[in-house]
């Protein structure tokens, strides 16, 4: 069986078959940051204890529906703003399936905003994925979610979409943000995000090389912050974020000096404040760097609400043959 026919189509269900890892690449572009994401699920997936049989990818369209088809896993390709409502449903039937949602920005924050908001809200147990590639911002109409300054003359009318956050203010119990070309900082968030018992959120920021590289940044830009340490950035880890209310962002950058990081009152970051989580995802650009890691997680899961009773049909139905029989009714004929 080839690949393209191991894939589970909206009108088709096939059992995968084959060992081994995939042997084809997917459609994405030479070079693109897809194939070190893809990599490093497939790593995680080897590793995580359970049988790959039991792994499910759900895609909505973009580039993340692309990715190749292991040979053991399933993949479902839905339409668009779909991913996050097929992960719900396919939860809440097998709660024993480890389920992936993958979407690109344009597609999870715009049509597919509510049902994301949703599997948000459920705390389904499923490892929710973002693309930030700002790909439809150029495909589809100017005002995206996910289109850029730089990609309408005069500007969008309305900003765009900010996926943490809008996770975060969703009742998110673990939100985390991580950059494709940072193999390290991805893998760990990845595995967070699949050991979180309920909605694991990650943006994954992405650099698309054939549109427009508006996610390539390099270490000068990024802070990727841990639990109970201090905010330290730079390729020569020579900043700092301190607290301050002097500006609306809550942060200022400070710099440091060998022996000036004690006292410069550096900020820790504490990923159970979800204050301090929504100030992160939305510093300024260029002033300040972007931060990834994991930016919240609930100390304490939040159990996702039980499932309703199944009601007793054939009582109700029953109950209604009764009400027709004992109560007068009218058969329109007007006798």
């Amino acid at each position: 069986m080839v690949a393209s026919e191991r894939r589970c189509g909206m009108n088709r269900h096939i059992q995968p078959e084959g060992s081994g890892h995939p042997s084809d690449a997917g459609g994405w572009c030479r070079g693109c940051g897809y194939h070190s994401v893809f990599a490093s699920l497939q790593t995680l997936v080897e590793r995580n204890g359970h049988a790959q049989e039991r792994t499910v990818f759900l895609c909505g369209d973009g580039c993340p529906s692309l990715l190749p088809d292991p040979p053991r896993n399933f993949i479902f390709q839905g339409a668009s703003g779909c991913a996050a409502t097929l992960a719900l449903g396919v939860t809440s039937a097998n709660p024993s399936l480890d389920v992936w949602a993958m979407s690109a920005d344009g597609d999870a924050l715009a049509d597919g905003a509510a049902a994301l908001l949703e599997l948000i809200r459920h705390n389904a147990d499923v490892s929710c994925l973002v693309f930030r590639d700002a790909f439809a911002g150029r495909t589809d109409s100017p005002q995206n979610a996910s289109t850029t300054a730089l990609e309408v003359p005069g500007g969008p009318v309305v900003p765009n979409a900010n996926a943490c956050r809008l996770a975060i203010g969703a009742g998110g119990s673990f939100v985390a943000r991580a950059h494709e070309a940072h193999d390290e900082t991805l893998r760990t968030v990845l595995a967070a995000a699949q050991a979180h018992r309920g909605a694991g959120f990650v943006e994954i920021l992405q650099v698309c090389l054939a549109r427009h590289p508006v996610m390539d940044v390099g270490a000068e830009e990024m802070l990727e912050v841990t639990h109970g340490a201090p905010m330290i950035f730079g390729a020569d880890r020579d900043k700092g974020l301190r607290r301050t209310t002097a500006v609306a962002c809550g942060f200022e950058v400070v710099a440091l000096t060998k022996g000036s990081r004690e006292d410069a009152g550096l900020a820790v970051h504490d990923e159970t404040d979800p204050g301090q989580a929504i100030l992160l995802t939305d510093l300024p650009r260029p002033a300040f760097p972007i931060v990834t890691g994991v930016l919240y997680r609930q100390p304490e899961p939040r159990p996702r609400p039980a499932a309703p009773v199944e009601p007793d049909f054939q009582a109700r139905r029953a109950a209604l043959a009764r009400a027709m029989q004992d109560a007068p009714t009218w058969d329109g004929t007007g006798e």
